[in-house]
């Protein structure tokens, strides 16, 4: 059984999950993510508890997005590193967009 935990409790959505925020296209986001880090974000918002905690394995998020694991990897590693996602395997947190694209520390 895994136990959820907030992996970066300072970075909670207020608003809960299901949904995009606006800022990732309008404060330029978007243009620094490759297509399967979008693809895993989205798959992230829509997995995420209200927390924005979620823990499904490598291997059912590679079949349901269609990615291997090495495309997974690389994707997990441009959201983390555009400050987008927390992770500590298994768990994944979806944070808040960062005030500033490519940044992961809300600078």
């Amino acid at each position: 059984m895994v136990i959820k935990t907030h992996l970066r409790p300072p970075r909670v959505l207020a608003k809960g999950y299901g949904w995009a925020d606006h800022r990732l296209l309008r404060d330029g986001h978007l243009r620094l993510c490759t297509t399967p880090a979008l693809a895993l974000y989205l798959f992230l918002v829509l997995a995420a508890d209200g927390d924005g905690l979620s823990f499904y394995g490598d291997r059912l998020t590679c079949h349901l997005l269609g990615l291997s694991h090495a495309e997974l990897e690389e994707a997990r590693n441009n959201l983390l590193g555009n400050g987008l996602i927390a992770w500590d395997s298994p768990l994944y947190q979806v944070l808040d967009v960062p005030r500033q694209p490519g940044k992961g520390d809300w600078a």
